[in-house]
């Protein structure tokens, strides 16, 4: 009995519009036990699945995937199944290396259902013409799609329009307009409070000292009360910094000049070298829309802790 790898991946903009895609998670896994299922010898296998939500396919680093190749070195791994190749990878060199040189010394026999490829059919270790062309194709469409959407988020962002995930403590999204962000009324008061306690003359920790003697909600407690969830969970480990006050969560929110009204990005941006490093950009680079939302802080009061910090 043979052991069967399935590995289905959804990109960051396929989860965001996932009710307008055919492409999601369950998609994928139907179509993929629909084809093992039809196969006689391959029916009979043992089926374990690796999945990446949110990761784009020239990204090789992705957990799942990891996952997947751990098991391959492991000898765990007999065969993989994709729906097509760009589920896989979109880089064509790497792809085409594994075709043509990692899975045939491996002895792992590698399907994409879509493409009608399997490497168990085919000649060449699987490098013929046909499959280079898509695998560039592949390639030439994920670096075009992410010039696109580049470009769209900074035409988005130019225009006052929030893009990011959750908004700064203070904030939450408009429930009639996502790509807005208005006063959270139920930390509004927490906000002004640690700014004018720095104003007083407090340090960074005595001023979370004082709002962890108060019981102050800190950002995360605030978020899974949104949410309904904690959207840290399975993600990252708890931390002391989570769970209370410190002072470096006070300087993130004193440092945020949002509390002023003013929309900043622009700060980094990832490197197309370097396999998408984030590089930061100096304060000079970063693009602001001004008034773009509520105020919470005065730009005085904000301008005063600057100078004090």
């Amino acid at each position: 009995m043979s052991n069967v790898a399935i590995y289905m991946r959804v990109s960051v903009l396929e989860r965001e519009c996932m009710e307008h895609t055919e492409d999601t998670i369950n998609s994928q896994r139907n179509i993929i036990k629909s084809f093992i299922f039809s196969k006689e010898d391959l029916k009979n296998s043992n089926i374990e699945e690796f999945i990446d939500e949110g990761y784009s396919g020239s990204t090789t680093s992705r957990p799942g995937l990891d996952r997947l190749l751990k098991r391959v070195k492991q000898r765990k791994v007999d065969c993989i199944i994709v729906k097509d190749m760009s589920r896989f990878m979109r880089n064509y060199i790497e792809m085409g290396d594994y075709l043509e040189n990692i899975f045939p010394f491996m002895g792992i026999r590698f399907i994409a259902i879509n493409d009608g490829y399997d490497s168990s059919k085919e000649v060449q270790n699987g490098t013929d013409l046909d499959i280079q062309f898509k695998n560039l194709l592949n390639d030439y469409y994920c670096r075009d799609i992410s010039e696109k959407m580049t470009t769209a988020l900074s035409t988005a962002k130019r225009q006052g329009k929030y893009t990011s995930g959750n908004p700064p403590y203070g904030y939450i999204k408009d429930p009639e307009d996502h790509h807005k962000i208005i006063v959270d009324e139920v930390t509004r008061k927490n906000v002004e409070y640690i700014f004018e306690l720095m104003i007083e003359g407090k340090t960074l920790n005595q001023t979370a000292k004082i709002l962890n003697d108060e019981g102050i909600i800190t950002p995360r407690q605030r978020r899974r009360d949104i949410l309904g969830y904690d959207s840290y969970k399975n993600r990252w480990r708890y931390t002391t910094e989570n769970s209370i006050w410190c002072g470096s969560m006070v300087r993130r929110i004193v440092k945020n000049e949002t509390y002023t009204g003013t929309f900043v990005f622009h700060k980094s941006t990832k490197s197309k070298l370097d396999g998408g490093k984030v590089v930061y950009h100096p304060e000079e680079e970063w693009e602001k829309v001004y008034n773009n939302h509520e105020a919470i802080i005065s730009k005085s009061m904000y301008d005063g802790v600057q100078k004090m910090l």
